[in-house]
């Protein structure tokens, strides 16, 4: 019951970010297949993710994502502790699911319990499996932290700083879905807010 109740959460998901549209087969479409992937969490909960078997994609597209150094990350740590007075961890539930819609046509084999004869799904999301899911995700986050006055910091494009009248004000070093945030309270404020 667990796991069946896992999947029901991550099927929600999908249809709340509308990350899929069921289509007809015409047989012309290349079609992914996907899989669930279960895992127990230490809690005893159970985390069901519906992923496509994207490495079979025809074609490549680019693929890169940044991620934070580990000289950024010192950095980081240094100011964060120095000049500003919280540091918090951030992850974001489904966050490929909220990325940009997908630019070119993908098409999946939906899971076993969902297929209906002569039916396949079209993503419209860059949903997790995908090759190019982390740089969506990124392309996706990187305008938000933009609007919020944040600038990347030269030589690393996953570590965001925010200054303002000459005093640090807020640093955001990103890794996938997961951020390491610092700031002063209002602006802590306003990026959770940004990011809801």
């Amino acid at each position: 019951p667990d796991v069946t109740a896992a999947k029901e959460k991550e099927l929600s998901k999908w249809r709340e970010f509308e990350a899929s549209e069921e289509v007809r087969y015409t047989g012309k479409e290349h079609v992914l297949s996907s899989r669930w992937v279960i895992t127990r969490k230490s809690d005893g909960s159970v985390k069901a993710r519906l992923v496509v078997r994207g490495f079979a994609e025809q074609d490549y597209p680019q693929s890169d994502s940044p991620t934070a150094s580990n000289n950024s990350l010192k950095l980081f740590f240094a100011l964060a502790f120095n000049e500003l007075t919280k540091v918090k961890s951030m992850d974001v539930t489904s966050a490929f699911l909220q990325g940009e819609p997908l630019t070119r046509k993908v098409f999946m084999e939906p899971p076993a319990e969902l297929q209906r004869d002569g039916h396949i799904w079209k993503l419209r999301k860059s949903v997790y499996g995908l090759c190019d899911a982390s740089r969506i995700w990124f392309q996706s986050v990187k305008p938000e932290l933009i609007q919020l006055g944040m600038k990347a910091v030269s030589g690393d494009e996953a570590f965001f700083s925010l200054v303002k009248d000459g005093s640090l004000v807020g640093l955001c070093i990103l890794h996938v879905d997961d951020f390491l945030v610092a700031g002063k309270p209002n602006f802590l404020s306003a990026l959770d807010r940004q990011l809801k």
